[in-house]
């Protein structure tokens, strides 16, 4: 299965409580791909609404250290 996030099929929290402009969801429906690269460089975190990793906690709408992720049984 594929897909494309864009503006028109946008992975977005509802209730996302910072500038959501700068989250890789966003960046991605804008096919910023330079300054995705840039933001998950050696990713720490893992956003729980759309499975994006980045660098900073920051750049995701609902983000969860990876080393908090339970290991697959």
């Amino acid at each position: 299965m594929h897909f494309r996030v864009d503006r028109h099929l946008p992975l977005v929290i509802e209730d996302c409580s910072s500038d959501h402009a700068k989250h890789l969801c966003e960046i991605a429906g804008n096919e910023q791909l330079d300054l995705i690269r840039e933001l998950s460089k050696m990713p720490n975190f893992i956003c729980r609404n759309c499975g994006r990793m980045a660098d900073g906690s920051n750049s995701l709408c609902d983000p969860i250290p990876i080393e908090d992720i339970p290991a697959s049984h």
